[in-house]
């Protein structure tokens, strides 16, 4: 979901004239490089309980409770904090509310 979610964020604001298409496809370009040093996660009954329970402590999306879940359960399997890019308002306060290492640190 991730690659579907950000590549749409880039082709809306190109759309919208933030920058220029050949921007957008260097963006696309360096987002397809990126994604390969991300851990995948499937949406498992855990991931989904997990997103259940977000939905009803957050006011959020049920991607960005996927996303948070997702994460939720990838930090829980290695042990380990696990870093959350963030760019949206309301999932950046959720995932602070879930004590994940959210970046970037201020919206």
């Amino acid at each position: 979901m991730t690659e579907i979610e950000v590549a749409s964020a880039l082709c809306r604001r190109c759309r919208e004239g933030s920058f220029s298409e050949a921007e957008r496809d260097r963006a696309l370009v360096a987002l397809r490089r990126d994604l390969r040093s991300f851990f995948l996660v499937e949406v498992t009954p855990a991931v989904s309980r997990k997103s259940l329970t977000l939905l009803k402590r957050h006011p959020l999306r049920a991607a960005d409770t996927l996303h948070l879940a997702s994460c939720l359960e990838l930090s829980e399997q290695l042990a380990m904090d696990v870093r959350f890019v963030v760019f949206d308002a309301r999932l950046h306060a959720a995932a602070q509310g879930e004590s994940l290492a959210v970046l970037p640190q201020a919206f």
